[in-house]
């Protein structure tokens, strides 16, 4: 089995890497695993003579006998081993470059860490940290450092130290306040401290003129420093999830942001400074009730590739949507929307459109233009039809979601024989049938048909979607199952729940399904 991990990440081994023999990691090349000591819950592997060693489910006292042994290994992982009651004792490990101890319940930073003097990759995440010592800032050869899904309140000073440090990750935990230290860290240049109680970031924030990325997520602030705007690296920004009444004017002097995600805050009006963000590619305002979208941010935002307006209370889409033509992703759920403009059909990059939620009536002519589009979801609407020209959608369609709207039947310009569609969901309509030419949709994987209390049978030819995965036919008024239902030989998940079978088709039991839901005894 070959791993590749090429982006950026903070390792976290899992049990899967005991089956893994080779992984690329970029700063190690590849990595081959062996186990010397013939236990599942330990092994080395080496790398170019980089040597390193693993404990998975043993206890502390075994990994401190052990850990004496390793003076001469680069890499020490510690997952899953119950270490809440025995505190780990590292010895000095000069030649140690890469340490990760995660998801152990470990309350405490393991002793003698400060000696490690090499170190450059530190993973603490996912235990039960309640602190971190201000010996940390000792380990000025870090470059990472994960202190992600722990239970710190507070960070020391001293971590202002790691003047080498360019990942700090400490989202998750229960932190109230930012040393200000924190901002001579000026070879950072991702910065995470989503999911925490700040209310606010450090004054000094503009020192880290390095940044690039900076996550600050669920988190309770209100407004940024005044000279965030000096930030002149970076790309992307997170702040949703806050506690913000309006856009900040801070943010438009960061002349890089490429990602600007600003998402559940209580915004109501949205600046023009807004269209100084030239470089803008994603931009992401969902759940704010802004209820007008300015045309003319739209006319100079022309490099968007992602907008997210979903839950903005907007009753119209402007025209000038049709200026964005590197738009690949428009999601504009959840608002209060009847029509769509005919603009829409310029965005010829458009890879996925999402209008759930809504009160449109009827999908216009135009959208079978959209020659690339991937992904459909037009859920939750009052579609009774769609138009017979929706067929030439379906050479580049692969996900459609008609779910909660009025159709009586399935469409017909659904079921062409052209469709490469591999999702398709028409639950909690009100269907009294579905079409013989279901069975044309052979490349289909998943299929839902469920909760249409007035539909009582399916059509033999759902047997000829050879490729199909996942069938829901729950909820529905169904008496009988297809006889070439066992001619779906890929099915592995088949819901018939919550139907009115009185006796089961011979066919079910020649399925060879791994998951059958809630069959009736009888």
């Amino acid at each position: 089995m070959l791993c590749s991990v090429r982006r950026p990440c903070f390792l976290t081994p899992t049990s899967p890497m005991l089956k893994v023999t080779r992984v690329i990691l970029g700063f190690i090349r590849f990595v081959r695993f062996k186990d010397p000591f013939a236990s599942e819950n330990s092994f080395e592997f080496d790398s170019n003579g980089h040597r390193a060693f693993t404990f998975k489910d043993v206890s502390g006292e075994e990994i401190n006998s052990k850990a004496m042994e390793l003076s001469e290994y680069e890499i020490i992982i510690v997952t899953k081993c119950p270490l809440k009651s025995t505190p780990l004792i590292l010895s000095p490990i000069t030649s140690l470059k890469l340490l990760a101890i995660t998801g152990n319940d470990m309350d405490a930073v393991p002793s003698n860490l400060s000696s490690l003097n090499n170190l450059t990759y530190l993973d603490l995440s996912n235990n039960a940290i309640l602190g971190i010592p201000p010996e940390i800032g000792q380990l000025t050869a870090l470059r990472v450092l994960n202190l992600m899904g722990n239970k710190c309140c507070t960070i020391p000073s001293e971590i202002g130290n790691l003047n080498r440090l360019q990942v700090l990750n400490l989202s998750d935990n229960k932190i109230y306040r930012l040393p200000s230290a924190i901002c001579s860290l000026q070879s950072l240049l991702c910065f995470d401290c989503s999911a925490n109680s700040l209310c606010s970031l450090p004054l000094n924030i503009s020192d880290l003129f390095n940044l690039q990325v900076l996550r600050a997520s669920n988190n309770q602030i209100t407004q940024l420093p005044k000279n965030f705007g000096m930030l002149k690296c970076l790309k992307i920004l997170h702040l949703d999830s806050n506690r913000f009444d309006f856009l900040p004017s801070e943010i438009f002097g960061c002349e890089s942001l490429q990602e600007f995600v600003f998402s559940y805050n209580q915004a109501s009006v949205l600046s023009f400074k807004l269209s100084s963000l030239q470089k803008l590619r994603h931009l992401n305002l969902q759940g704010n009730s802004i209820g007008y979208f300015p045309e003319s941010l739209l006319t100079r935002l022309k490099h968007l590739q992602e907008l997210d307006l979903s839950g903005c209370s907007l009753t119209f889409i402007p025209g000038a949507i049709g200026t964005c033509s590197e738009l690949q992703l428009l999601d504009l759920s959840k608002n209060e929307l009847n029509n769509i403009p005919m603009d829409v059909s310029s965005l010829k990059k458009l890879v996925g459109l999402f209008l759930s939620g809504n009160s449109i009536e009827i999908l216009p002519d135009w959208v079978s233009e959209l020659k690339g589009l991937i992904t459909l979801e037009i859920q939750d609407n009052q579609l009774v039809s769609l138009p017979q020209c929706f067929s030439k959608l379906l050479r580049s369609l692969r996900v459609l979601d008609l779910s909660r709207n009025n159709f009586t039947s399935l469409p017909n310009s659904v079921c062409s024989e052209k469709s490469r569609l591999n999702f398709l969901s028409v639950d909690e309509n009100p269907l009294l049938s579905v079409p013989v030419d279901l069975g044309n949709l052979t490349a289909l994987t998943h299929l839902s048909i469920s909760n249409c209390v007035n539909l009582y049978e399916l059509p033999e030819s759902l047997g000829e979607l050879i490729r199909l995965q996942s069938l829901n036919i729950s909820g529905n008024n169904l008496s009988t199952l297809p006889k070439s239902l066992h001619l779906l030989e890929s099915l592995k998940y088949l819901d018939i729940s919550r139907n009115n079978f009185k006796l089961l088709n011979r066919c079910l039991t020649e399925c060879q399904v791994q998951y059958l839901w809630q069959i009736p005894e009888g």
